[in-house]
């Protein structure tokens, strides 16, 4: 019933001047809705975009001089708001790398497709500042690491105050060889939420953690083969609830030789995790020009298999199919997503001719 209620046109345009050492860009995106289009109406929303119309315009630029790389986009919305992103690459040593990065978008800054480097969805509503450092200290040693820092000057979804959060991490990388990849990595988040505790009218915030340890091995058995396995553990603890541990191990195979038509990935992963809050992501392999990044969480397995036919030089054929069981549950899904029963199968056919 809600088919073609609304009329789109969106148009826009880049100019840019490049050298070989410095570029800079200005571009503009108009869009147009031919009725009005409302927001939530709920105090955190705010200041998000509600009207028929919206123009952005922004600039852009990169430059290197020597062992520094500076990079950004600066923008405005059609009401006023700012997004800005700015930040610098450094070369300390020939194996150590420097990252910093600074945001700023405004309480209300609007735009209808903006995707910028911040910690919420959209770039809106955000000020924080980046430093990440790679070091090579050793030939098969990397350490990577970054802190992100930022706050929320007005109030977000399930947090009824300004807020402020920070995000910290630490992997180590080893190499011994060509064949093999091992990496163990640790991940730990701060930032605040409505605390599940509050009889008061207004909502009061408490701090809110997560953290994450991987350990993920790949291994090329042979030239045509590759296994990876991964145990990750995941950790969350809202100030004044039950703290929750979650876990997924899984094993992958890989097969794919040179010059033969057919090429296959398969995966077989269980997990236990108490609720969402706890829920591990996990990348997977998927049919040409598409992803599966799905949450892992409940108490359960997980496989999939995927296949590519290369018929001919012009014809390609891909086949995924995955599943999930859950046995902590009877109904998979909510909504209109629901399924009775506690098992969800998926499969995708896809085909490439090339001219």
């Amino acid at each position: 019933k809600n088919r073609e209620r609304i009329a789109q046109l969106v148009t826009g345009g880049n100019f840019s001047y490049n050298k070989r050492n410095w570029h800079i860009g200005a571009n503009a995106v108009y869009t147009r809705y031919f009725s009005n289009y409302q927001r939530n109406l709920e105090p955190y929303s705010s200041f998000n975009f509600s009207s028929n119309q919206l123009l952005n315009a922004s600039v852009d630029y990169h430059a290197s001089f020597k062992n520094v790389h500076l990079f950004g986009e600066n923008a405005i919305s059609q009401n006023g708001g700012f997004g800005l992103l700015n930040g610098m690459l450094i070369s300390l040593d020939k194996k150590v790398d420097l990252n910093i990065v600074h945001r700023y978008y405004s309480k209300d800054f609007q735009t209808i497709y903006g995707n910028s480097f911040a910690e919420g969805s959209r770039p809106q509503n955000e000020h924080g500042i980046y430093v990440g450092l790679s070091v090579r200290p050793i030939k098969y040693l990397q350490l990577d690491a970054f802190a992100d820092l930022y706050m929320h000057p007005w109030l977000k979804y399930l947090i009824d105050a300004p807020s402020w959060g920070n995000e910290n991490f630490l992997q180590a990388t080893v190499k011994p060889n060509r064949r093999s990849e091992i990496y163990i990595r640790y991940r730990f988040e701060t930032k605040k939420r409505n605390s599940p505790l509050n009889d008061l009218p207004l909502d009061y915030t408490v701090n809110q953690t997560r953290q994450g340890v991987r350990y993920q091995h790949r291994f090329q058995v042979t030239d045509e083969i590759t296994i990876g396995n991964r145990v990750e553990l995941s950790f969350y603890n809202l100030e004044g609830g039950k703290p929750e541990t979650g876990f997924v191990i899984y094993q992958d195979i890989g097969f794919k030789k040179l010059g033969f038509p057919l090429s296959a990935n398969a995966r077989f992963a269980v997990f236990r995790t108490p609720s969402y809050n706890t829920r591990i992501y996990a990348y997977e392999n998927d049919v040409l020009y598409s992803f599966s990044i799905p949450a892992y969480y409940g108490n359960g397995i997980r496989y999939y298999l995927t296949l590519r036919y290369s018929a001919t030089r012009w014809l390609d054929l891909w086949v995924r199919w995955a599943q999930t069981y859950r046995s902590d549950v009877n109904v998979f899904g909510s909504g209109l997503d629901a399924i009775d029963g506690n098992k969800r199968s998926e499969i995708k056919v896809q085909m490439r001719v090339s001219f």
